[in-house]
């Protein structure tokens, strides 16, 4: 099956956040193929909703999760 994720995660350092973004895709990695992994970066939206956010497309075996 193909998933979509949205990562946003709060205002920290660029080392943390390249840690999780590490993080994150070597567990997708683990149980399918992570197809795109697009990094957006800090944004402000009309709602308050500040951090990091990251996208990421990937396919995962349902039998594996």
């Amino acid at each position: 099956m193909k998933y979509e994720m949205m990562l946003v995660m709060k205002p920290i350092d660029d080392k943390k956040v390249e840690a999780i973004i590490e993080g994150v895709t070597s567990y997708i990695n683990n149980y399918g193929t992570l197809i795109k992994v697009d990094n957006w970066g800090r944004k402000l939206l009309a709602y308050e909703i500040q951090g990091e956010y990251m996208f990421c497309l990937h396919l995962i075996v349902s039998s594996r999760i």
